[in-house]
């Protein structure tokens, strides 16, 4: 056995322990869009994986991470849609991260920089949103592939095998393709070699030159991921985002600080730093979603938060530059927490979100190494009070971790835990109203979207929500107003105008309704519901204009286009029930039971009918 490797196998089966109740969380989230309604996830493709963008149906997908998707579908063809075992597969990279954040901490400070690290890093609660939600497993395997990959450049760097070097870059090829941030290990051996070579300054600048040839192989898979997202994505690829008219509200922009001039992005960076930071050191509040506004956008730098940011940074540069100028372990640490984290920074380009935990999972290495370095270093009479100190720590980080993972078991409970780490959010409180009126609490669904609306009053999913809501209660006109105005803060998404069409046509204005329908259709044309409403509008307007004929052919052919709908055979029933074809109305209506025995609507009017008509 390798030395250390005992203590990384614990320190992984720590991991491993404190994430298995994740095995019995379901789909949350993004799952359900990379998941449960994106057909790729169904076929192995090699092809199709890498010629593809993350996101399923979108023109201007801007994220492209072929390896990850491919695992997906491999996840798929041994677990079909069962959530457990994509669940092993998320904890079990995990533990494998853990596993190797400790063989670096021994490789370069020794057994109690290994425990300290490894089990810091296995027990911080700022990973679970990386492990618990399937679509984390892009972070896990990015992360796991790229930790390898500096493991074998260690090895090349004692045994000089062009095997380990040829390991170490396909590590780094394999991590940047599973997520574009795996690229930050392409800058590792640069470090590496200043750290592990115990060289002098002047020694490392005249064999620099040599190195370079090394550190430019590192550089290829970089070069190669680019050319292969632009002819993928095309110039939707570009990092910068694309100039686009200002959503008014905030949550629905795809770049947050987009919008912003230098300055003031810059100071908002400054204050996301400070929430970064706050977030790794306690981690009690935590939350799926810190958007506005929860963290506001600043405009100056006389702000506390702002100042608290540059502060830190500050603090960060002058650290780096100490530790620089005799490199070890702690230049490493420091160098990793700053490349790794800079590229969802918001200080380069505007990146998709405000901040994300995810985010932090890469990033929380280099704070790990830092902390079990310092421990390895700390004088003999402090070890045991600072054991004793850092085994209490590691209890707390442990549970809040353990809890966390229960958080985010499924929809409800994960907004609700949101809404409880970031209560000025305005889309956690309008993500919790969406899943309270999925679950049919439409009183609460209510509350909540007005709770997200006092925050942004433009908020368009508690505008939707509400007017689902309005729409349910036959308030009709009050749920109009509210899905118009969803519309018009939000012209992208079609939820609003499919709700809009709803309720149009439960007023019989189906001329009007097609218009909501088709809107929503023509933004989502693979969904499947879009589809069947438009559909179902048209032969209840063909009805009504008298056209039986065509209303009838149109719901016999949605009958047989939506099989798993009892909508259609409803709606043919009481087309012929109301023709006088009494048998035809019956076998339709209990057809349409058949394919939705809960539906309390169809079996009542089943009952109505064959109490009301005789053959």
């Amino acid at each position: 056995m390798k030395p250390g490797s005992g203590i990384a196998g614990s320190v992984a089966l720590a991991a491993l322990l404190l994430s298995s109740n994740t095995f019995h969380n379901g789909f949350v989230v993004d799952d359900q869009v990379h998941v449960l309604t994106d057909p790729r996830v169904t076929r192995i493709s090699l092809g199709e994986a890498f010629s593809t963008g993350w996101w399923w149906g979108q023109d201007d997908s801007r994220l492209y991470r072929p390896v990850a998707r491919l695992l997906l579908s491999l996840e798929h063809a041994a677990f079909g849609f069962d959530p457990r075992g994509f669940h092993a597969v998320s904890v079990l990279l995990h533990a494998a991260c853990a596993f190797l954040v400790a063989r670096l901490a021994f490789h370069l400070s020794g057994r109690v920089a290994a425990v300290a690290a490894g089990l810091l890093f296995a027990a911080h609660p700022v990973h679970a949103e990386a492990v618990s939600p399937v679509v984390g497993v892009a972070d896990l395997l990015s992360a796991c592939l790229g930790l390898a990959s500096v493991i074998a450049y260690l090895r090349w760097l004692g045994s000089g095998r062009r095997l380990d070097l040829a390991l170490a870059l396909l590590g780094v090829t394999a991590a940047i393709f599973s997520k574009e941030s795996g690229a930050v290990f392409a800058l590792a051996p640069v470090f590496l070699d200043r750290v592990c070579s115990f060289e002098s300054r002047n020694e490392a600048l005249r064999r620099f030159p040599r190195r370079l040839r090394v550190y430019a192989l590192f550089l290829v898979p970089v070069v190669v991921f680019l050319a292969a997202r632009w002819a993928v994505l095309g110039i939707h690829g570009s990092w910068s985002p694309p100039i686009a008219p200002l959503e008014p509200d905030p949550d629905s922009r795809a770049f947050p600080l987009e919008h912003l001039s230098w300055a003031p992005r810059f100071f908002t960076a400054l204050r996301i730093l400070a929430r970064n930071s706050l977030v790794l050191a306690f981690p009690m509040r935590l939350s799926s979603w810190y958007g506005f506004d929860e963290i506001p956008e600043a405009r100056g730098l006389i702000e506390p938060a702002v100042v608290a940011g540059a502060v830190l940074l500050a603090a960060y540069l002058v650290s780096l530059w100490f530790s620089a100028r005799r490199p070890g372990p702690a230049f490493l640490a420091l160098a990793w927490m700053g490349v790794a984290y800079l590229p969802a920074s918001h200080f380069i380009v505007p990146v998709g979100v405000y901040l994300a935990e995810r985010l932090l999972y890469v990033p929380s290495v280099g704070l790990s190494l830092l902390l079990g370095t310092a421990l390895a270093r700390a004088h003999r009479r402090w070890l045991v009070p600072l054991a004793v100190l850092g085994s209490v720590g590691l209890t707390l980080l442990a549970v809040r971790t353990v809890t966390r993972n229960a958080e985010l078991r499924d929809g409800l409970s994960l907004w609700r835990a949101s809404v409880r780490g970031t209560p000025r959010s305005s889309l956690a409180h309008a993500a919790l109203s969406e899943q309270l009126y999925e679950r049919g609490l439409k009183l609460e669904a209510d509350e909540a979207a007005r709770r997200a609306l006092a925050i942004n009053p433009d908020s368009y999913k508690a505008l939707n929500t509400m007017g689902m809501v309005a729409t349910d209660l036959k308030r009709h006109g009050e749920a109009e107003q509210l899905l118009r105005r969803a519309m018009t803060v939000n012209q992208r998404m079609p939820e609003a105008r499919f709700n809009l069409g709803r309720c149009l046509h439960e007023q019989a204005r189906y001329r009007e309704a097609a218009s909501g329908f088709g809107g929503a259709l023509e933004r989502n044309p693979s969904l499947p519901l879009y589809r069947e409403w438009f559909t179902i509008n048209d032969a209840l307007q063909a009805w009504k204009e008298g056209e039986l004929e065509r209303a009838a052919r149109v719901l016999e052919e949605a009958r047989s286009s939506f099989p798993t709908s009892g909508i259609a055979p409803f709606y043919l029933g009481r087309l012929n029930h109301a023709r006088g074809r009494w048998k035809e109305a019956v076998q339709s209506l209990t057809e349409a039971v058949a394919r939705e025995p809960g539906n309390v609507l169809y079996r009542n009017t089943l009952t109505e009918v064959q109490r009301s008509s005789k053959p």
